[in-house]
Formats: structure tokens, C-alpha cells, sequence
């Protein structure tokens, strides 16, 4: 019972602040995502799929059978499963680097340090794009 409590007030210290709120909604997400989740095998067999993501599950079984045969690349139990979203991405990931220059901006995050990218679901995209220097009216694509 003490390691577990040492366990809790460790993790709840280095995920305290703002973190927090993204690591919550990370978690909620790839639980409602595994929770959603069918075999191929059922996709493909229910008639009420649509032709487009038929074609486009079986092509995809295509490539991880060519990946695990011609270039050997673990193929075993990858992409065998489905979900259907309701919007256009699973995450989106912020990239950024000063005006004229090729090194990312960098974030630092607890647990798993620092990358060059930030994952945001679409409703913070404005957001990232108002911290941008160059205003999104400048005609560049934000999507």
C-alpha cells in the first residue's frame, strides 16, 4: 500500500500543472479508441461498409503483407484492426521553427522528455496558430 501511494504522489507530481489536462485527454482517447475497435475481418464482411474504405483496408493488408514478405519489417498482428472516426484525425502535430530557419521549436514534457512536435486535437489548432510569429491570415495552410 505505501509504494503504491509513493507511486501516485510521484506521478501526480511530475504530471502537476498544465500537463495534466493534455495527459488526461491523451489517455481518454486512446481508451475510447481501443474500445472501438472491430477486426478487419468484420469490416470487410459487414455489407453496410463502404466500398472506399473496403478498397482502402484491403490495400493496407496489402502493404503490411509486402513490408513482412519483401522487406522484413515485423508484420505479425499490425494492422488488423479498424475504427471509424468521426472527424478527420486521430492527433495532430504542431511543427514549428523560428523565420527562416530549419531547427524545430522544441517542447519538453514529463516522462517523456522533449520533441520537436506538439500532438493537439483539432479544437487547439487556433491556438498553436495564434503563438505562430506569421498570423494565419498571411495565407499560410493550417490545417
Amino acid at each position: 500500500m505505501r509504494v503504491l501511494r509513493g507511486v501516485t504522489l510521484a506521478a501526480m507530481t511530475l504530471l502537476a500543472g498544465c500537463q495534466l489536462g493534455y495527459y488526461s485527454q491523451a489517455a481518454k482517447g486512446h481508451l475510447s479508441l481501443m474500445g472501438q475497435r472491430e477486426p478487419l475481418e468484420a469490416v470487410l464482411a459487414d455489407p453496410q461498409t463502404p466500398p472506399q474504405i473496403a478498397h482502402s483496408l484491403l490495400f493496407s493488408q496489402q502493404v503490411v503483407r509486402f513490408a513482412g514478405d519483401n522487406l522484413a519489417l515485423p508484420a505479425e498482428d499490425v494492422y488488423h484492426q479498424y475504427v471509424a472516426l468521426e472527424q478527420d484525425a486521430v492527433v495532430w502535430n504542431v511543427l514549428a521553427a523560428p523565420a527562416w530557419s530549419l531547427t524545430p521549436k522544441t517542447w519538453c514534457y514529463p516522462l517523456i522528455g522533449c520533441v520537436s512536435y506538439a500532438s493537439a486535437n483539432k479544437g487547439w489548432i487556433p491556438t498553436w496558430a495564434a503563438l505562430l510569429p506569421i498570423p494565419p491570415s498571411a495565407g499560410l495552410p493550417i490545417r
